[in-house]
């Protein structure tokens, strides 16, 4: 029986492409006040489309996260650091209201978040 190598590029460029955005948050000091939430967005090529990033009070950085977040709603969003940066949204969506629907990889580590748009 011939064993073939599994080729993950070949493999995904059968695949339909995906947008995909992704988030940071700069705090001060592993789990300190969040101080800067920056974001970049690409299109179907893997460029930039768009990227900024907002300072202020907490729920100010979070709002205009979440924001952005709803207007490139068709898209796939990643945190650079998923489990620390995710810390800091998730309380953030659940005390406004938004409905989550979140799946474990583990017992401690997110897979995947689903948030309705609002």
């Amino acid at each position: 029986m011939k064993q073939t190598k599994y080729d993950p590029i070949k493999k995904s460029k059968q695949c339909k492409p995906e947008l995909i955005a992704a988030f940071d948050f700069e705090t001060d000091n592993l789990g300190g006040t969040l101080l800067m939430g920056q974001y970049a967005v690409l299109d179907l090529d893997g460029e930039v489309q768009d990227y900024g990033y907002f300072v202020g009070t907490p729920d100010e950085i979070l709002s205009e996260i979440w924001r952005v977040m709803n207007y490139y709603n068709s898209h796939h969003w990643v945190a650079h650091n998923a489990n620390y940066d995710w810390r800091y949204l998730l309380p953030w969506l659940d005390e406004n209201g938004k409905n989550l629907f979140i799946s474990l990889a583990t017992d401690t580590k997110i897979m995947s978040v689903e948030c309705e748009a609002v």
